[in-house]
C-alpha cells in the first residue's frame, strides 16, 4: 500500500490510481495522456494535490461519484460517458464511486 503524500507531480500521479492502464501518450512535450479502466466500485481513495491541472473525461458507462476534503462532507455527482472535468487541487482529497449499469468500451 502506498502512503498518500499531500502533493505529487502529474507524472507520478498514476501511482495513486487503482485502475488498469489501457493506453498512454509517448513523447509529447508538456502533455501527459493516460487511459484507465477503473474498478466498478471504489470505497475510498485519497488523491494527492497536483500542481498541474488534471483533466478527466468519462469514456463509457455512468457512476455515482463522491468527493471531499479528508474529514469534510461528501459532495455527490452523477457522471456518464462524455462528461469532462478539469481538476486543480491545492490539497489532497478523498474520492469514492459506484458504477451504475453496464460499462462498454
Amino acid at each position: 500500500m502506498i502512503t498518500t503524500p499531500e502533493s505529487t507531480s502529474g507524472e507520478a500521479f498514476h501511482q495513486y490510481l487503482r485502475g488498469r492502464l489501457i493506453a498512454a501518450s509517448n513523447g509529447w512535450k508538456n502533455l501527459l495522456v493516460r487511459i484507465y479502466s477503473e474498478p466498478r466500485v471504489e470505497e475510498s481513495v485519497i488523491y494527492p494535490a497536483v500542481a498541474e491541472p488534471r483533466m478527466v473525461r468519462i469514456l463509457s458507462g455512468a457512476a455515482a461519484v463522491e468527493e471531499r476534503e479528508p474529514g469534510g462532507p461528501w459532495l455527490k455527482t452523477l457522471v456518464q460517458a462524455d462528461d469532462f472535468f478539469l481538476t486543480a487541487s491545492q490539497s489532497s482529497y478523498e474520492v469514492r464511486w459506484r458504477a451504475i449499469g453496464p460499462v462498454t468500451l
